[in-house]
């Protein structure tokens, strides 16, 4: 959100943070080291898995290190009938279509995932 990239430019002045839509956005060129998606999917409700899938695929097109997004998990005990879950095994397969280099959090809370896409084996991972 902008106030979140607001806040996060007064705490780190020498990064680039944008608020952009990756979708309409072509003037974006390849040039972020990191692109990162928290809370966009859960409120889709057109074609919920295909939108993760051409935003996960254009997110991975623009960084040059690693990508990291959430999304609710199916595998969620209790949900919420106007919020998308997607399956962690399916999300899972889709980013190895991706990379080979994927890794997949699912043990932080109950009811959601983390996924990071990397590049190549050298960059950082996430501990």
């Amino acid at each position: 959100t902008p106030a979140i990239i607001e806040r996060a430019r007064q705490r780190f002045p020498q990064a680039r943070l944008e608020v952009r839509d990756l979708l309409t956005g072509s003037d974006i060129s390849p040039s972020f080291d990191y692109v990162l998606a928290s809370g966009i999917f859960y409120l889709r409700q057109s074609e919920p898995m295909s939108y993760l899938e051409t935003m996960v695929r254009r997110m991975f097109a623009l960084c040059r290190r690693s990508v990291a997004f959430n999304s609710l998990s199916a595998k969620a005990v209790r949900r919420d009938a106007r919020e998308f879950y997607a399956d962690p095994a399916q999300v899972f397969n889709l980013c190895l279509d991706i990379t080979p280099y994927v890794i997949v959090r699912h043990d932080y809370l109950p009811h959601d995932f983390t996924v990071y896409l990397y590049r190549d084996r050298q960059d950082d991972r996430h501990d």
